[in-house]
């Protein structure tokens, strides 16, 4: 599960005008659920940060679609 939600992430990160933003919320519950809690939090923070870049991209990608 893990590697697909990485896997998913690169792609937004690399086509976020494409992007879809809530499955890859859901894909993160969905890994995060069988870990322990520390793992938890670490795989978390890592994947909210690329979120994160997805949705500055995203936003770009619009606002330069306005222009």
């Amino acid at each position: 599960m893990l590697d697909d939600l990485w896997r998913s992430l690169q792609t937004a990160i690399t086509k976020p005008e494409a992007a879809k933003l809530a499955p890859l919320w859901q894909a993160l519950e969905a890994a995060l659920a069988p870990l322990p809690q520390e793992d938890q939090l670490r795989v978390a923070t890592e994947a909210i940060a690329q979120l994160a870049e997805v949705y500055t991209a995203h936003a770009d990608a619009l606002l330069k679609s306005l222009d």
